[in-house]
């Protein structure tokens, strides 16, 4: 029984180290796909805007593949005090010009230029216009005549 053990026990230490061969394991098994995709664009659905004080637009990004392995994006304004940029949703602050750019990984970048105008107001009414005067004490008077 001793040497049945002696021969059984070197033999499993041999079929276990051949199973952990360095050609099977680690990053070079063929079996794990270690491949990393890079960047090569990244794209905007326009690439100037005009809108409103105070208006949303949302950019969208598209990132080339579209197997990239980081797919991630980094939205900046050029001046945050014309508009502001959160995951693409740009907001009309102040009258201007800005450009919002956004960048992927292995730095590759788009932008877009904004022209922000203020809010168009109606027109004054023309000066001949008839105008109506009335005094808050007018205004009352009537009210209590029609009661």
């Amino acid at each position: 029984m001793k040497r049945l053990f002696s021969i059984i026990i070197p033999l499993s230490m041999l079929a276990f180290t051949a199973c952990e061969s360095p050609e099977n394991k680690g990053p070079d098994d063929p079996k794990i796909d270690n491949t990393n995709i890079a960047v090569e664009s990244v794209s905007l659905n326009k690439t100037e805007h005009t809108m409103e004080i105070d208006e949303e637009f949302t950019l969208e990004a598209t990132v080339l593949p579209a197997n990239a392995t980081d797919k991630n994006v980094e939205w900046k304004s050029s001046n945050k005090a014309i508009v502001t940029v959160e995951n693409g949703v740009v907001k009309a602050i102040a009258e201007g010009n800005a450009t919002v750019t956004v960048t992927a990984a292995d730095n590759k970048t788009e932008s877009c230029d904004f022209t922000i105008t203020a809010p168009d107001l109606p027109p004054p009414p023309p000066p001949d216009a008839p105008r109506i005067r009335a005094s808050l004490s007018e205004y009352s008077a009537h009210r209590v005549r029609r009661r």
